[in-house]
């Protein structure tokens, strides 16, 4: 009897245990959770069917959907456009849901001759272009108490996006670009030339170089994917390709 007590009790450590860590759990058995983020509706909607959404969450008026992809822990925003608005979703994604790494799919309008409607683009890099603190003694773009002008994307998530890119769009269609971000919506020719000037930028939105910068600050990795569009253009392979970076971890 005392043999069978003791059998009793082990089984229901070993369980417990199971149940703490996730053992049992397929989808808990990656110690990393992919925070999700786009200001686009028809990206946010394509991302959505790719996942198996668990919950969802309301959280400074914006909903975060929570669950699997390629049976990995994801949690999805839309954002609205706009560098605060983004800065707030992002620190929402680590703080209250545990993000380890983030990744952005968004719609770009292109700087450069290079880039035409439907280049697929992964960012190296964020600037926020309109950022100006030269009368205190700063460069152009660069944030106080970092040094920085720009935020690199991460090293491995940037190849893995890269790769899985040109195998789902054409590679030669298919171009690594550094994204400048600032608050206004509609840019003059003027307005383009500066950037490129002062910046070289190649892609410009309203979001991107806020979430770098938040990333940056917290020590997360992230990767910003997308295509030169319009924020409500059919949907790009963007979601297959956010899907699939997910799913190399």
């Amino acid at each position: 009897m005392k043999f069978k007590k003791l059998v009793c009790l082990v089984l229901i450590t070993i369980m417990g245990c199971m149940m703490l860590n996730g053992c049992g759990n397929k989808n808990a058995a990656s110690k990393d959770k992919y925070g999700i983020i786009t200001s686009s509706d028809v990206q946010a909607e394509q991302i959505k069917k790719k996942m198996k959404v668990e919950d969802k969450k309301e959280v400074a008026d914006m909903t975060f959907y929570l669950g699997t992809m390629k049976d990995q822990n994801v949690v999805l925003v839309k954002n609205e456009i706009g560098k605060v608005n983004t800065a707030t979703a992002t620190q929402i994604l680590l703080d209250k849901f545990g993000a380890t790494k983030i990744i952005e799919a968004n719609s770009f309008v292109s700087l450069k001759d290079d880039y035409k409607e439907g280049s697929i683009l992964v960012a190296t890099e964020t600037i926020q272009s309109d950022f100006d603190a030269t009368g205190a003694g700063y460069a152009p773009a660069e944030i106080p108490a970092t040094g920085l002008g720009a935020f690199a994307t991460d090293v491995e998530l940037h190849k893995t996006a890269l790769d899985v890119a040109k195998k789902t769009a054409s590679a030669d269609n298919v171009f690594e670009v550094s994204v400048c971000s600032g608050d206004k919506y509609e840019l003059t020719n003027d307005e383009i030339d500066k950037i490129v000037k002062d910046h070289d930028g190649d892609v410009y939105d309203m979001d991107s170089a806020a979430l770098g910068q938040v990333c940056y600050l917290n020590g997360i990795p992230y990767i910003i994917v997308g295509s030169v569009s319009t924020p409500d253009a059919p949907a790009d392979a963007t979601a297959e390709i956010v899907e699939k970076i997910v799913g190399t971890d």
